[in-house]
């Protein structure tokens, strides 16, 4: 699935490189709620949710931009699921490159005596993503437009 707006072709020293523009519109819908007290009625934007890519779908796309076929690229995101498990139960952050890193984080109840410190204080375990330059990027110059109900 490529862009279908105007290509431009760039000849540099021994490489040729196609790149095109794309300027895809996020699209949103507004809705409406009524205030905490019930006496008004809000409106805000939502991003419209669109069906999401599957991993079947998601490994297709990615072989096709590679040479190596969506079976193999299966295998290796298993094996990087494998690998940031192993590391994540070792208290350790992962880095990812170009898609940013993931930090395994905890909510812990406060309390007032270090001697009731315990493994039970623990409320949550937690996930940190910190999306990379290119991502943050990305992110920062989407397009939207309002769809109209």
């Amino acid at each position: 699935m490529g862009c279908m707006l105007p290509t431009y072709n760039f000849l540099l020293p021994f490489y040729f490189i196609n790149i095109a523009f794309c300027f895809i519109m996020v699209p949103l819908e507004t809705v409406s709620r009524k205030t905490a007290d019930g006496q008004k009625e809000i409106f805000y934007l939502i991003i419209t949710r669109q069906p999401r890519l599957d991993f079947e779908k998601m490994c297709n796309m990615i072989a096709e931009r590679t040479t190596i076929s969506p079976h193999e690229v299966s295998f290796v995101l298993a094996e990087l699921q494998e690998v940031v498990v192993e590391n994540l139960q070792l208290g350790r952050g992962i880095e990812l490159g170009r898609l940013g890193s993931l930090e395994p984080s905890l909510n812990a109840k406060s309390v007032k005596n270090i001697d009731e410190i315990s493994l039970k204080t623990v409320k949550k375990v937690r996930l940190i993503y910190k999306p990379s330059k290119q991502i943050k990027k990305a992110l920062k110059n989407l397009r939207f437009k309002i769809s109209k109900p």
